[in-house]
């Protein structure tokens, strides 16, 4: 989305507050012009990315119709009819929530925001925000899903909304600018940070117990399935089908469970190392940029997977690498803005 500026001075009062600002061929009502200057106008996104989630219900819906066409009379007709109301409601479901917004309008200012929908014209100033709700999109881009005013209305912006980038970028400038000046980082500070590693504290390796072993014996034994049943029936289709699947997906998780088994993790005072069987890195704590992590199964701890440095690579951690506790205090996620989602 290109940004377009208004064409108007600076607003000084709201003397003029039913005046209309047209920019680039696009007419915007602002009710209220204590915004400031008008940074962009933004619409949904509509395109495939928009409309997968809405084909793949419809794909479940129409499953759930096959299932009702295909019944037989008498109960099954009845449980059949069940099934496809179930199926078919999520998709229904989006339409209602999705369709009426197409038409939504975002009009981002300096000091604020108008949205258009279906309910009407919402202002709001960023000095009015009492809570907002946000989400690291695709592309590394945190975006505000909605605003709470501190008068108790709710504005929820639609999904696909262009704009919610910006709209994030100028709130969180203006809460940066509240920040007392003797509490921000100054060049000083920066230059201030370690450059070395420092004093070395402990070194982990890769431990596996019993348990660790039992998917990959379990996988081991489909594999020997697979193969039984290519061995006793001669069919090339079984051949693909069965066997080579079963016996690819144990190997890979063959040489993922010992591969790493010589790895190391080594933690020093301003940072560590990681070492395995490619190369080695080294990151101090000032240059995490990012990091991934899986949810644990059953309610269990999450694990962390991976961590991305600064100008670097990610590194890639062993599942069994022992000492990622000593990790997880300093991890971080930093989101740098490159301008308005195009």
């Amino acid at each position: 989305m290109t940004v377009r500026r208004a064409t108007m001075p600076p607003i000084l009062s709201l003397a003029s507050s039913c005046k209309t600002v047209e920019n680039s061929g696009i007419k915007v009502e602002q009710k209220d012009l204590s915004l400031g200057e008008l940074q962009g106008v933004f619409h949904v996104k509509l395109g495939l990315g928009y409309l997968v989630p809405h084909i793949a219900l419809l794909a479940v819906a129409l499953l759930g119709l096959a299932i009702y066409l295909g019944a037989d009379p008498g109960w099954k007709t009845y449980v059949s009819a069940v099934a496809f109301a179930l199926l078919t409601a999520p998709f229904l479901f989006a339409l209602w929530k999705t369709v009426p917004t197409w038409m939504d309008e975002l009009s981002v200012y300096e000091k604020g925001f108008v949205y258009k929908n279906r309910s009407g014209l919402s202002s709001c100033a960023w000095g009015q925000i009492k809570d907002s709700g946000g989400v690291l999109d695709a592309g590394n881009r945190l975006k505000i899903t909605s605003v709470e005013k501190r008068d108790g209305e709710k504005i929820a912006f639609a999904y696909k909304m262009r704009g919610l980038d910006l709209l994030d970028h100028l709130y969180a400038e203006y809460e940066f600018d509240k920040i007392p000046d003797s509490e921000k980082a100054t060049l000083a500070d920066l230059s201030a940070e370690p450059k070395t590693l420092g004093t070395l504290k402990h070194a982990y390796y890769v431990k596996m117990g019993f348990l660790d072993y039992i998917p990959l014996v379990m996988l081991f034994f489909l594999a020997v399935f697979g193969v039984m049943i290519y061995a006793t029936s001669k069919d090339i289709l079984a051949l693909f089908v069965c066997s080579l699947p079963l016996v690819l997906i144990f190997a890979l998780v063959l040489r993922s469970t010992f591969g790493d088994r010589r790895d190391v993790l080594t933690i020093y005072e301003n940072g560590f190392t990681y070492s395995d069987r490619k190369s080695l890195e080294t990151c101090l704590w000032n240059e995490i940029e990012d990091y991934d992590q899986t949810s644990g199964a059953f309610g269990g701890a999450d694990k962390l997977t991976s961590i991305k440095k600064e100008k670097g690579p990610w590194i890639l951690l062993a599942t069994n690498m022992q000492g990622k506790a000593d990790l997880w205090p300093h991890l971080r996620t930093v989101v740098k803005y490159d301008g308005p989602e195009k």
